[in-house]
């Protein structure tokens, strides 16, 4: 059987860009650089066919020619949507045309029921771009071509004649080119629906996921209801035709059993494919059944499922040594947090398989959502300590108690906290949700946490003063997610600069010293000192000498 054309719509638009045939002494217009000279632009216009063939070989013009073409195709076995963009450009100063040529499809096989879509670019003969997939509909490839068309067809109207006339006149709301894009897709339905008898739904939203259930169908693999979401998972025919059920496919591949499972992947709707599959491989089937069955919607603070290969969960997910203990907690905060998600669980195991690697045997001991914080953070700390180790500043005898002193207010009273250890900074910055835990390094920074009330209070403001040669300067002052603090500050915040600057003058502040203990013995002291050179960076303080005061135990850890 020959091509036969079941639908078809063409467009084509002819812009002629004109400069000036003069070159002023002071051009008001930028003037248009190009390898055949500069020319001062003056304006554009749409032209007709004729006058395309008038002013084809006029170097003293611009001349862009863009066609279009969509249609349905009917061709032996067949059936194809077919795209192309075309643009012809011949610049000012220039003899020959550029072409380029965008050509896309999409195309259903009668024969061996695959959905294939591809492009291929082109400029002028050398062909640039070439891509063809079969099967793969986690990629919005009808959609991205529905938009194109309808977008070239609205441009191509608006072009050519007044805007009104884009509107369609089937209707108030759709324009002309939503018309051409529904015929296109109507057409392309009935196509196939006169061969295999299976109509997919053309004026949906998820176009991707009507062409996935109507290749399921046609192949005779059974499916269920919220099938749509199993489009991210790019499934190979052979193993689909095997087992003839999209559930028993995913269940048998990635090695799953239990009624659980089978009325989470039947029932459930935007299901984390990932994260069901790792919970049930760490936890094992029996714990997996007590799951709450809403835990494994990606709705629920989970990363996003986005596309993978079958055969990607079973060889790439975290496997944990959990003791049957810890899997009960881990199922009790699940079903009693509705908060919790999979990414926390799964980040506190993977702390506790880091401290392994030193040596150190830690204990899951949490029994609801607030103590499982406060363990999450002490892993945190007992982590950093190991890798970083525990860091202090100490600053002059005097300066860390004159500063400390209570500001009493009218109503309430302030307490400034200089910041001195990696666990308070760590703790300002979990309680401030900012990255001050960063500075800690920085030799010419001060952190104060000044606070409300006491001095544990939530109700805080952080603080950075900069050490330079004359002066320790206010630069940031901010409020929790960095935000702007209020006017309630001020009295407190002058109280604590004018501290600052008297400690600094009577020379009861001193340059900072960092001292550094690693998990193995090893301690590390380092000197904030002034450069002795005469620039910019000699105003700040930078860290000087690394002296190791004891290395007991040195070789037994990495650090």
């Amino acid at each position: 059987m020959g091509k036969i054309i079941l639908y078809e719509e063409k467009g084509k638009i002819n812009i002629l860009e004109h400069f000036k045939n003069t070159c002023p002494i002071k051009g008001s217009k930028p003037l248009h650089t190009s390898k055949y000279g500069k020319f001062i632009p003056l304006n554009e216009e749409n032209i007709s066919e004729d006058d395309v063939k008038k002013y084809y070989g006029d170097k003293t013009k611009r001349l862009t020619i863009i066609q279009s073409e969509v249609s349905v195709v009917m061709e032996g076995d067949k059936v194809s949507i077919r795209f192309s963009y075309t643009t012809r450009i011949r610049r000012v100063g220039a003899t020959y045309f550029k072409i380029e040529r965008d050509y896309r499809f999409v195309t259903y096989n009668l024969k061996t029921k695959n959905f294939y879509y591809g492009s291929i670019r082109k400029k002028n003969k050398k062909l640039v771009g070439k891509k063809i997939r079969c099967n793969v509909f986690s990629v919005p490839f009808l959609t991205e071509l529905k938009l194109s068309i309808r977008r070239t067809f609205n441009h191509f109207k608006t072009k050519t004649s007044d805007w009104k006339d884009l509107i369609s006149i089937n209707s108030e709301h759709p324009t002309i080119g939503d018309e051409i894009c529904m015929t296109t897709l109507k057409s392309f339905a009935y196509a196939i629906f006169k061969h295999n008898k299976i109509m997919f739904n053309y004026d949906s939203n998820f176009l991707e996921g009507e062409l996935f259930k109507l290749y399921l169908e046609d192949n005779g693999v059974a499916y269920p209801d919220s099938v749509s979401q199993y489009v991210v998972i790019s499934f190979p025919k052979k193993i689909l035709l095997k087992d003839k059920n999209v559930v028993q496919t995913f269940i048998d591949f990635n090695e799953l059993k239990g009624r659980h499972v089978r009325k989470i992947l039947n029932q459930g709707t935007d299901i984390n494919f990932r994260s069901m599959v790792e919970i049930y491989h760490n936890l094992g089937v029996d714990y997996f059944n007590k799951v709450r069955e809403s835990f494994f919607s990606k709705s629920h603070k989970s990363t996003y499922n986005a596309w993978f290969n079958l055969g990607e969960i079973k060889t790439n997910y975290n496997k944990y040594d959990i003791f049957l203990t810890d899997k009960k907690r881990i199922v009790d905060l699940i079903n009693d947090d509705s908060d919790v998600s999979w990414e926390l669980i799964k980040n506190h195991l993977t702390m506790i398989e880091g401290l392994k690697k030193y040596n150190h045997h830690f204990k899951m001991k949490f029994t609801d959502r607030d103590s499982f914080n406060n363990e999450h953070y002490e892993l945190s700390e007992l982590l950093s300590t190991y890798k970083e180790g525990v860091t202090t500043r100490v600053y002059g005898d005097n300066f860390k108690d004159s500063i400390e002193e209570p500001i009493m207010g009218l109503m309430i009273d302030y307490y400034p906290v200089l910041l001195t250890t990696s666990a308070q900074y760590n703790d300002e910055s979990q309680v401030q949700s900012n990255c001050v835990r960063t500075y800690i390094d920085k030799a010419q920074s001060i952190i104060i946490s000044l606070r409300e009330g006491n001095t544990s209070s939530h109700n805080r403001i952080t603080v950075e003063y900069l050490i330079t040669k004359n002066r320790l300067e206010r630069i940031q002052t901010r409020g929790r997610f960095n935000y702007e603090v209020g006017k309630m500050w001020d009295i407190p915040l002058e109280i604590l600069d004018n501290r600052m600057e008297l400690s600094y003058k009577t020379k009861e502040f001193k340059l900072p010293v960092m001292v550094k203990e690693y998990s193995n013995g090893r301690v590390i002291e380092k000197r904030a000192v002034f450069n002795e050179e005469d620039d910019y960076f000699s105003n700040i303080p930078e860290w000087e000498g690394e002296d190791i005061i004891n290395i007991e135990g040195f070789l037994e850890l990495p650090f």
